[in-house]
């Protein structure tokens, strides 16, 4: 899924990734984690690195809501 981390959605994510605010995000799931990738703002789907990764186990929280995809205490929206 396409998503980004932290400010507001919308038009204002452009200036909430010009003050770092907002990150852009790519979020893929194997069998085993959870990856996040971080994307640029144009470039989609083009990878910058891996910003996050988390172990499917039982101590992972996840789940989706409005829109939004939460790993334990992060949310991608």
């Amino acid at each position: 899924m396409f998503g980004q981390t932290g400010g507001p959605t919308g038009g204002f994510a452009l200036w909430g990734s010009v003050f770092g605010d907002v990150k852009f995000v790519i979020v893929a799931a194997t069998d085993r984690n959870v990856y996040v990738f971080r994307r640029g703002l144009f470039q989609a789907p083009r990878l910058k690195g891996l910003f996050a990764k988390y172990p499917i186990d039982a101590s992972t929280e996840v789940w989706f809501q409005h829109g939004a995809l939460t790993l334990n205490d992060d949310v991608y929206g």
